[in-house]
């Protein structure tokens, strides 16, 4: 079975049509699993109006991440599709990524194409550079081939994973966290709230040795934007959230290699940022926490890739 997990928030323009596609895939063994951020527009009622397994009501938005995590951890699908509201899935999409998945036995995500409603590519998997800035692969060309980049993994806005994988690759919430969710682990970093955390999680897979696969069969497309967050609060997610990544996930040694690179980039944006972004000073105390914790969860995937 495979498992959807819809996360929302003030998701009502585009979530009729998404859940409509969800109702028509060809593939039928489903189960749909939404968890609600406290939206205020007419997502919940949109939600009400179609059949699903199982709704979660969140009394406050508590993130991408940790809402995932809800979802999956409640669960029951081997395969889960983590799904955004403004995406619309071709009727084959599931059916296609399921036996992309089913290849190769150490693959543990699979990226579909997302195309942009204008036809242009908007995502074929996530590419990660060596000054460790991420990419959609294919972004803005015409839909074609697979452009040939190293596939570190799916964007979640339609991203498939194996439950062998994520379980694999879950890092506990006990203390010294945070207190922790259905199970006591989390998949996504709740930590990053929104944003990179797919680019983290398939890091940390591709780490303790699972693959991702492309799959151009499986197509959906992507509107973006549906999220309505503050321009600035996401600048600053995708600033601090970057750095969190790297300290869990970087090698020593990459690090030294390419360190002119982080300077190069680095030293100008976040000159630029401290001046321009109020939460880069607003909130550097709880940045500094989630540093130490970032560092404290780089010490349990280290040693869980030393046990294989």
């Amino acid at each position: 079975m495979i498992s959807i997990i819809i996360v929302t928030w003030n998701s009502g323009e585009h979530l009729f049509s998404c859940l409509k596609s969800v109702k028509s895939q060809t593939e039928k063994d489903l189960e749909l699993v939404i968890v609600d951020n406290n939206s205020s527009d007419s997502t919940k009622e949109i939600i009400k109006s179609f059949k699903t397994d199982i709704f979660i009501e969140n009394s406050s938005n508590l993130g991408f991440a940790r809402a995932n995590n809800q979802g999956i951890s409640v669960s029951k699908g081997d395969y889960i599709l983590t799904l955004n509201p403004d995406v619309i899935l071709g009727p084959h999409y599931l059916k296609k990524v399921r036996e992309e998945i089913k290849k190769k036995e150490k693959t543990g995500m699979v990226s579909g194409m997302l195309i942009r409603p204008s036809g242009v590519i908007d995502s074929q998997g996530i590419y990660l550079s060596s000054s460790r800035r991420f990419y959609d692969i294919g972004e803005g060309r015409e839909s074609g081939t697979h452009p040939g980049y190293e596939l570190l993994g799916p964007c979640a806005a339609a991203g498939f994973y194996s439950r062998k994988m994520l379980d694999d690759i879950k890092i506990p919430l006990s203390p010294p966290f945070t207190k922790g969710e259905i199970g006591g682990f989390e998949y996504f970093d709740e930590d990053f709230f929104a944003y990179i955390e797919d680019v983290d999680l398939a890091w940390r897979a591709n780490i303790l040795g699972w693959k991702a696969a492309y799959c151009h069969d499986a197509v959906a497309t992507h509107f973006r934007g549906g999220s309505r967050i503050d321009s600035q609060w996401k600048q600053y997610l995708s600033f601090r959230n970057r750095y969190l990544m790297i300290i869990k996930n970087e090698k020593v040694t990459h690090l030294m290699r390419y360190f002119y690179l982080f300077i190069l980039y680095d030293l100008t944006r976040v000159i630029f940022l401290f001046f321009k972004n109020k939460y880069v000073t607003d909130d550097n105390l709880k940045f500094s926490n989630l540093l130490k914790k970032a560092w404290k969860k780089r010490k349990l995937i280290l040693k869980k890739q030393f046990q294989l």
